[in-house]
């Protein structure tokens, strides 16, 4: 990851909200101490033979849910992709184990989505990778937000592109404040069940070459035609495949 000092490409976990104080108030970390306590309490009561602890045992999905609802709280609903994940997760688990279901049965679904997610992964690293040509990190892009969120921001004044994967997650590109090294530069994304926004320099003009079923690409710079017909402009190409999902582009 890199930083903001004079590093071109600033990589930062998840989204930030508008007050960062609410990050620090009700985290993750904070939401698995509060449970181990709840559940060092509910042990002891159970040696002391004041309460049985095998039916709090049954409601552990309920950490996940609270769990998810922080995340929510961390990286706001934008890019709670991972957040609203966990929550649904949690809520079918706790289902299952009140209704006295199958466990092992349950979790088979999340397998095929991880062994999906995998694949899709495999996918995208081949079909990208002879096309790219040498990665710089100074002067490339790239992030992935996987039940996550993922913001990049970029001042390279060579700038040679980039990639972005989402699934169940969202991104955010600020290149604003680059320069790019030829007369245009690719950025390939991929969105399922997720999405993401680009900011570019007001002097680009968009090339969409972009594909979206089951969504949308919203590019909010399609309405300064005067930009679109200098044949000097740099143009920034966009590619890849949008399903389920939206993709911003806007100065």
């Amino acid at each position: 990851m890199n930083d903001m000092n004079e590093t071109p490409i600033e990589n930062t976990p998840g989204a930030s909200s508008p007050d960062p104080s609410h990050r620090s108030a009700f985290s993750p970390k904070l939401v698995l101490g509060i449970a181990l306590i709840l559940a060092g309490v509910a042990f002891t009561l159970d040696n002391l033979g004041l309460m049985s602890a095998h039916f709090v045992l049954q409601l552990w999905p309920v950490l996940i849910i609270f769990w998810g609802f922080s995340k929510l709280w961390q990286d706001g609903l934008r890019y709670g992709g991972g957040g609203l994940f966990l929550v649904a997760m949690g809520t079918f688990f706790l289902l299952v184990m009140l209704g006295h279901g199958n466990l092992a049965e349950a979790l088979a679904p999340m397998g095929l989505v991880a062994f999906g997610i995998w694949m899709v992964m495999r996918a995208l690293q081949k079909r990208r990778g002879p096309t790219q040509g040498p990665l710089n990190p100074e002067h490339y892009v790239q992030g992935t937000a996987i039940f996550c969120g993922a913001k990049r921001r970029v001042v390279s004044q060579a700038f040679e592109g980039g990639e972005f994967t989402a699934i169940f997650g969202g991104f955010e590109a600020d290149l604003r404040g680059a320069v790019p090294a030829g007369t245009q530069v690719r950025m390939d994304i991929f969105a399922l069940f997720g999405g993401g926004q680009l900011k570019i320099p007001d002097s680009w003009v968009v090339v969409n070459h972009a594909t979206a079923l089951f969504g949308g690409i919203d590019d909010k710079t399609q309405d300064d035609y005067s930009k679109a017909a200098d044949p000097g402009a740099p143009r920034l190409v966009v590619t890849g495949i949008v399903l389920f999902g939206g993709l911003e582009i806007r100065h």
